[in-house]
């Protein structure tokens, strides 16, 4: 690519693009941890997930963690992750028991931070836009 042959506004559209891929690229590293003792024989095992879109049904890459503490006859377990995520990213948490219901939460990188979204549905529609 010859920049010399460029007008002033291709050069500044052209670097615009350039920002907007590197931004894009940019990844950002998070930390999550349960608050306490998580019981996985309620609603399965705590876990961080990158959701993604295949054929219009959601995957989900699981990130491993690092370690378990056992509590309470191993029964019982603390644990946290350290995850590299990029911007645009869509995941899934599961860091508490939620009682009678599984508490599950989603999240989005957006400005190299995560944003709460309020549910399955909102994840989604961000994976598709």
């Amino acid at each position: 690519m010859n920049l010399s042959k460029l007008s002033l506004d291709e050069l500044k559209e052209l670097l615009e693009e350039v920002k907007a891929e590197i931004k894009k690229r940019k990844t950002n590293w998070f930390s999550f941890k349960t608050p306490k003792c998580f019981n996985p024989l309620k609603h399965g095992p705590a876990y961080i997930a990158k959701l993604y879109m295949v054929d219009e049904r959601i995957e989900r890459e699981f990130f491993n963690d690092n370690g378990k503490e056992w509590c309470k006859k191993k029964k019982y377990y603390k644990t946290s992750w350290d995850v590299e995520l990029n911007e645009g990213d869509v995941i899934e948490c599961r860091l508490e028991n939620g009682g009678k219901f599984d508490k599950r939460e989603w999240y989005i990188v957006e400005n190299g931070e995560l944003q709460p979204l309020s549910d399955l549905s909102e994840a989604i529609e961000k994976l598709k836009n």
